[in-house]
């Protein structure tokens, strides 16, 4: 048999409404020779809904995140980051790290706190990855630290507060706010 064409449409109806339709499209051969197309079309309109309903719901949630003034972070069970707010992504630029800025979701949490340690504001990075670990463990419902992290313009204290993550995956949450007042 020949080959299939798929795609994806809208189909108005004699009386004005539309639906989402796939149209897939199977050329079919008869002793040797291209003989005709059977088609098949299906309503596809209660998917597109669903699809354009995550998609609302995904950027909802990343609005979300993005009014938080705290710095978030989210990792999974690896320590791999999977989402950061805008407010993460500033303080990295701000702070002299620009490509954690722009390329922390697929790091590991646990490598940037390994290389913040020494640093101004890596002192207690031992402290707050042992602590991540107890909670991604289970061992400990949440874990707190009040921390300096001093810029070359300001002192500044910053409260880490690391939650679990609610679904079935594990993960925390670390959120970051600075205190300073």
């Amino acid at each position: 048999d020949g080959a299939a064409y798929v795609f994806e449409t809208v189909h108005q109806h004699k009386d004005g409404h539309t639906v989402a339709v796939e149209v897939s499209l199977q050329l079919v051969r008869e002793g040797g020779r291209e003989a005709r197309f059977v088609a098949v079309v299906r309503d596809i309109t209660e998917r597109k809904e669903v699809e354009a309903k995550l998609v609302a719901s995904e950027a909802f949630s990343i609005s979300v995140l993005d009014s938080l003034s705290a710095q978030i972070a989210v990792v999974d069970s690896q320590g791999v980051i999977t989402s950061v707010n805008e407010s993460w992504r500033q303080f990295s630029r701000e702070n002299g790290a620009p490509q954690l800025a722009e390329h922390s979701v697929g790091m590991n949490y646990f490598d940037v706190c390994g290389r913040a340690d020494g640093s101004a504001c890596g002192k207690e990075a031992g402290a707050a990855l042992a602590g991540i670990r107890r909670v991604l463990a289970g061992a400990q419902d949440e874990y707190t630290l009040e921390y300096s992290c001093d810029s070359p313009e300001q002192q500044r204290w910053i409260f880490l507060r690391v939650t679990p993550l609610g679904n079935s995956q594990g993960g925390v949450v670390i959120a970051h706010e600075d205190i300073t007042g």
